[in-house]
């Protein structure tokens, strides 16, 4: 049995992803409880940890720069675990991946819950967010219906952070108002 209980085969990360990741971070500890958050890391000081299994290609959104000390004690959680053998129970050691990347979604949601169906469909094409509709099935067919306002909202929340989202609302124009014909 693995050491890691959650990975087949580890996909290492890219220099570009993480060029993205430490660009995002601007060199510090993406562990919003550190303790050193405002020091100053050089690439070759932190550590760049998969949120999701490693088996999954990693991107700059399933990727979190953390220093050394928040990786080894907030980014992985080690259990024992009971593995049943023909003859007798073994005690394993494994480590699971915490996800320290979410954020609490209900920030991001204040700040885009005021915007038309237009701007969120912007804002998710910005962001590179699919938005699925719901689908109805009946005896001959299925058809999908448009994404509900409160469908990009929530999709939106999910995988941007607030302070992302307040930046990208303040560049994004204005709705315009449609004049009315007689």
């Amino acid at each position: 049995m693995s050491l890691w209980d959650d990975e087949k085969k580890i996909v290492p990360i890219s220099p570009s992803v993480k060029r993205e990741v430490y660009k995002r971070s601007e060199g510090r500890c993406e562990n919003p409880n550190c303790l050193i958050k405002d020091f100053e890391m050089k690439p070759n000081m932190g550590h760049f940890h998969h949120t999701r299994t490693p088996a999954i290609p990693p991107t700059a959104k399933t990727v979190r720069f953390y220093c050394p000390n928040c990786h080894q004690w907030y980014a992985h959680e080690r259990k024992t675990k009971t593995v049943r053998g023909y003859f007798s129970d073994e005690k394993v050691s494994v480590i699971k991946r915490k996800d320290l990347g979410k954020h609490d979604t209900v920030d991001s949601k204040a700040i885009i819950k005021d915007l038309t169906i237009a701007q969120l469909k912007e804002l998710a094409k910005m962001h590179k967010i699919t938005v699925k509709g719901k689908k109805e099935e009946d005896f001959f067919a299925t058809t999908t219906k448009a994404p509900t306002k409160s469908q990009y909202i929530t999709a939106i929340a999910k995988n941007v952070p607030p302070t992302d989202l307040a930046s990208s609302v303040e560049k994004m124009p204005k709705p315009e108002k449609k004049k009315m014909q007689r």
